[in-house]
């Protein structure tokens, strides 16, 4: 069954929102960590917002979209173990035929894809250190706490699961047909 999840991608604002909305989504082409593809916030515009200030110094705008993309056509690395078990006897494996500094996340969806063991279609990480955490600390003596905005990252291998793709940030692009 398709999953259709609201996603934000955060891209440099040059003033050309037309050719954004024609164009978009854009294709990682900077150390793309989950290989080669679609990079997008999950579901939250705040991760969105944090990486256009840190990575656009405040200038940037942000697009949503809905991946159209099966269940079992995600590896999704932050919510489900047997996959994540899965990824990890992949890594152990190739740490036997390679050195350490080469296994990282993106090199070993491609031993995968070159092998023919990969059917993914997306990729679904938790993504640490992203900004602005929305943590709630309870009182108790394990110093529990929940994260209500955790940074979930996902990167789209094919441009043809992503629809609907248009900007909702800034405004004055949102509204460029009614000034």
């Amino acid at each position: 069954m398709p999953r259709l999840d609201i996603i934000f991608q955060t891209v440099a604002d040059k003033d050309n929102p037309d050719y954004v909305e024609a164009n978009g989504p854009f294709l990682c082409v900077n150390k793309p960590w989950l290989g080669k593809g679609y990079y997008f916030w999950d579901n939250l515009m705040e991760r969105a917002h944090w990486w256009g200030e840190k990575h656009y110094y405040g200038n940037y705008m942000i697009c949503q979209a809905s991946a159209n993309i099966d269940d079992d056509k995600y590896l999704d690395l932050a919510g489900n173990m047997e996959q994540l078990k899965y990824f990890w006897q992949c890594c152990s494996a190739l740490r036997e035929n390679y050195n350490q500094e080469h296994i990282t996340v993106s090199f070993v969806i491609a031993k995968l894809i070159k092998i023919g063991d990969f059917p993914f279609q997306a990729v679904r990480v938790l993504s640490e250190h992203c900004g602005g955490d929305e943590i709630m600390h309870f009182v108790d003596y394990s110093k529990s706490y929940l994260n209500f905005s955790p940074p979930m990252q996902i990167c789209i291998f094919e441009k043809s699961r992503i629809e609907d793709y248009h900007i909702v940030y800034p405004v004055k692009y949102m509204l460029k047909g009614f000034i």
